[in-house]
């Protein structure tokens, strides 16, 4: 009965050992692909927003994804995800933004110039009446 859990517990450990040696030998093969294939044209820091300019088959598909995460969720005009790190207490927020669409901080900065607007009027009513 015992000789049975070894040989079982043995095959099951030199099965998973095989699974690691696969993804470490995929891990290199998409690290080599995308480093040889990525091509940095272009990176710029403006106005809070970090842009970037690059060649890849990899980017493309990453954009395509990120369409489809917008069409997914019926997002008029941006998704926030939330990513955990190790290194970081607080969640991280990454917005996926349709292209010509706006960042939360642009929509709140409408709205705050809109409610301004509103009071300027109101009290221009007030004074009127």
């Amino acid at each position: 009965m015992i000789s049975r859990m070894i040989v079982w517990l043995l095959r099951k450990f030199s099965y998973v050992r095989g699974l690691e040696s696969d993804l470490q030998k995929s891990q290199k093969q998409f690290t080599d692909y995308v480093s040889g294939n990525t091509n940095l044209h272009s990176i710029a820091m403006e106005n809070g927003r970090l842009s970037m300019t690059a060649s890849c088959e990899v980017a493309g598909e990453i954009a395509e994804q990120m369409m489809v995460v917008l069409d997914e969720a019926k997002a008029i005009n941006y998704v926030e995800l939330l990513f955990k790190s190790s290194g970081c207490v607080d969640d991280i927020p990454v917005y996926i933004m349709r292209p010509g669409g706006k960042t939360p901080h642009q929509m709140r900065l409408e709205a705050e110039a809109l409610v301004t607007r509103l009071k300027e009027e109101l009290d221009t009513l007030r004074k009127g009446v």
